[in-house]
């Protein structure tokens, strides 16, 4: 069936009465809709201003849309979500609600109102004695107690309980590589652990969605808001720019992510078409037909700031004209002379260093890759080393461990006898459970520099582990005498106290 139908009278006035329905042709010198941003002609069906409170489902490029939005006198619920730093795989602070999949978005609104439907115990992916996986939230989470992970699911159903004060909702759509879970007969959100994957392999399916199964899946979560929500809610569907970092069904990425991205594109269409109070919003195409230097990062995978500057800028010109930027206002691609400076080793390592003391990991990875690649060959040894070095501590930062030690052990071949190096790959190696390679970089790192406290502590740690206590007491006191306030040493010592068996008289 046909998604439009226009008679042939109608079909020409649609084209002289729409500018915007040519085609920009580059040999024309007013045709600068594709030079630098990609400009775009949207008419809204519905609006809204700051007295509307927002609900953003989506991966990481709905946490961009939220900060901007808020910036803006928006109230959106789903930034009253935080996790603590140690949680936390982005620095982003409601980054758990990371939403990858039509179905996990569908899921996670059903439980804002409806129970899961099996007991916890089975929902939950179990790691080990006591720590626990929630495979509907982001696949980086930390294992943690069955207490632990059951507040979290229920601070985020609580979360989207919200829904009914939200007049506005905006999806955004990611991926369409979709694991399955065959034992509770559910999507999940991402790819489950691999402790989960060795313990039951049969159990987990990787799944390409198909036009009918992503359309479907979004008519059941248009059944659910109106169920649930708002009595006159309105909705914005977008697609995510963002590709996947790689794909797993055995073809080429990029023809992977193009098809996961147009079906995506087309289920969007289907789906705006059958309803009158759905918009969709073309950032994919903003992102994906503006010059690629403008629109991406060094990594080809996220947006650049600017660009999402961009993007809100045309949101709130189309939807919420009364807060609208003013065209001073809209950012612009960075001009040739400031690329060319952020593209240069010295722009490159100061934006590094820059997002390092920002805590912005993920932007010091970006940087730090590019320069890696692409200016390797003219850094001194001394500069190289430091480049893995900060790239395995970003990677490190932001819990890519495997990632991180790769890094560290080049920084270390390059510069055997750095101290920082020796310790940062030891907290690396900790992390992957490789307890014995670990102690060694961790004696290694004291025996470069005994003056650090943090060398002490950690060594008496990773002995502690290991059952070595009587020397791991010994390191730990030094690092308090070194710094009497290092809470590290201070919380191993209390720790081993109180587990240590009381005296018989």
């Amino acid at each position: 069936m046909s998604l439009f139908q226009f008679s042939s009278q109608e079909a020409s006035q649609n084209i002289r009465k729409n500018r915007s329905s040519r085609w920009p042709d580059g040999r024309r010198k007013n045709e600068t809709r594709l030079t630098g941003f990609a400009d775009v002609t949207v008419t809204p069906t519905f609006s809204f201003d700051t007295a509307d409170k927002i609900l953003t489902i989506g991966s990481c490029f709905a946490r961009e849309i939220e900060k901007r939005l808020a910036s803006l006198g928006f109230t959106l619920p789903a930034l009253d979500i935080e996790i603590p730093q140690e949680e936390r795989i982005r620095q982003t602070a409601n980054s758990i609600l990371n939403k990858y999949t039509v179905h996990s978005m569908e899921n996670e609104i059903r439980w804002g109102f409806e129970d899961v439907g099996i007991p916890f115990q089975d929902f939950f992916l179990r790691g080990g004695e006591d720590t626990w996986h929630d495979a509907q939230m982001v696949p980086n989470l930390p294992p943690v107690s069955f207490e632990r992970v059951t507040e979290r699911r229920r601070m985020v159903s609580k979360m989207m309980s919200r829904l009914p004060e939200c007049r506005i909702v905006v999806i955004t759509l990611g991926l369409v590589e979709a694991w399955y879970d065959s034992k509770t007969e559910m999507f999940l959100n991402a790819m489950p652990p691999a402790f989960a994957i060795k313990e039951e392999p049969q159990r987990f399916q990787l799944r390409t969605l198909d036009l009918d199964e992503i359309v479907a899946s979004l008519e059941r979560i248009h059944g659910l808001i109106t169920r649930y929500g708002h009595p006159d809610f309105k909705m914005l569907i977008t697609v995510s720019p963002v590709p996947f970092k790689a794909t797993m069904t055995g073809t080429d990425a990029l023809i992977a992510n193009t098809y996961g991205k147009s079906v995506q594109r087309a289920a969007a269409e289907v789906f705006n078409a059958r309803h009158d109070n759905v918009n969709y919003f073309p950032s994919y195409e903003m992102v994906t037909l503006s010059e690629r230097a403008a629109a991406y990062e060094a990594d080809n995978i996220h947006v650049t700031r600017p660009m999402v500057e961009h993007i809100m800028a045309t949101v709130v010109a189309a939807y919420a004209p009364s807060v609208s930027l003013s065209k001073a206002e809209e950012p612009r691609p960075e001009n040739d002379r400031d690329r060319e400076k952020s593209n240069t080793r010295s722009g490159l390592l100061l934006e590094a260093k820059q997002n390092l003391s920002d805590g912005n990991f993920e932007s010091a990875i970006t940087n730090l890759s590019s320069l890696l690649y692409r200016f390797s060959n003219k850094l001194r040894p001394a500069q190289l080393a430091n480049a893995h070095l900060k790239l395995g501590v970003a990677l490190f930062r932001t819990k890519q461990a495997n990632e991180a030690v790769q890094q560290l052990k080049i920084a270390k071949k390059l510069n055997p006898e750095h101290p920082n190096t020796t310790y940062y790959l030891g907290l690396g190696l900790a992390r992957l459970k490789q307890d014995d390679r670990a102690l060694d970089m961790f004696r290694e790192a004291l025996r470069l520099d005994s003056s650090v406290p943090d060398h002490h502590w950690r060594l008496g740690k990773q002995l502690m582990n290991m059952q070595q206590e009587d020397e791991a007491l010994t390191h730990l006191r030094n690092a308090l005498a070194l710094a009497p306030d290092h809470k590290g040493a201070k919380a191993a010592l209390d720790e081993h106290a109180r587990n240590a068996p009381n005296p018989t008289s």
